[in-house]
């Protein structure tokens, strides 16, 4: 769940927006046309909305976001030429940013996509850069500046695809005018 956001909403309502987010993203995943793998943070539920017939579930490694990020990649490219991840919580994310990221990689090492707030929604790479995982200040306005500081230090190519805004805070939700569910 999103705990910043149950801060100003509470669990109940936070819980709402978040499953809005969560269906969002399904409806917009769903329609690539790549091999898409779900990771789930506890447990995987076999029973939910998310076809095992279209998604590979498994679960999240421990540790910090870094970490989790890393063995996701370190999975999908040992079979796979390239790979993306993207956060659930863009309620601007299209099946296009999809589209575009893996077009972007056809000729970069790297793909990011930025929120307004610092961090990013969507990394994407050919193969596995590990250190844009490590001496990352996750969850702060430094993530999308530090990632880009390593690309460079690493002469690593990338393109920033467009900034879009992430949901973290009920301003952010409010920003769109959607109703507070």
């Amino acid at each position: 769940m999103k705990t910043r956001l149950a801060a100003s909403v509470g669990d109940h309502r936070a819980l709402l927006i978040y499953q809005e987010l969560l269906r969002h993203t399904q409806e917009i995943v769903s329609q690539a046309d790549y091999s898409k793998y779900l990771y789930y943070t506890d447990e995987i539920s076999h029973n939910d909305d998310w076809s095992k017939a279209h998604f590979e579930k498994r679960l999240q490694s421990s540790g910090s976001l870094g970490d989790k990020i890393q063995e996701a990649f370190e999975h999908v490219l040992a079979s796979c030429d390239s790979c993306i991840i993207i956060g659930s919580d863009c309620p601007r994310l299209s099946t296009e940013h999809i589209n575009q990221a893996f077009e972007v990689l056809k000729t970069k090492d790297i793909v990011i996509g930025p929120t307004y707030d610092g961090g990013y929604y969507l990394l994407g790479m050919n193969r596995l850069e590990s250190t844009l995982f490590s001496n990352i200040d996750w969850s702060t306005d430094l993530v999308y500046e530090q990632t880009v500081h390593k690309l460079l230090s690493k002469n690593l190519t990338y393109q920033s695809i467009e900034k879009l805004s992430d949901v973290d805070y009920i301003k952010d939700w409010a920003r769109w005018g959607w109703d507070l569910v």
